[in-house]
């Protein structure tokens, strides 16, 4: 019986101290310091240009999402100057 007891203490421990991790990680992280990234990697995938000159915001409540302001992707060569996207 105390085998048990000290187990359900262990894992309670754990699941505090994972939360308590995952709850710093989230108030710490910006997503914002990934513009450059993003960019890098869009333009590996697409070989297309994205600039995202607004802010980055991540929504927890109450659904998980990303929202994202004045994003501009251009469009593939052949295809008009105007860009693919604007928002």
């Amino acid at each position: 019986m105390k085998l048990i007891i000290k187990a359900l203490l262990g894992l309670a421990l754990l699941v505090v101290i994972v939360l308590g991790a995952a709850g710093i990680m989230l108030a710490n992280f910006d997503p914002n310091d990934y513009k450059d990234w993003i960019a890098a990697k869009v333009k590996d995938n697409t070989g297309r240009d994205i600039t995202i000159d607004g802010n980055i915001s991540l929504t927890y409540y109450p659904w998980l999402g990303v929202e994202v302001e004045n994003v501009h992707l251009s469009n593939a060569p052949g295809f008009g100057d105007k860009p693919f996207l604007s928002t």
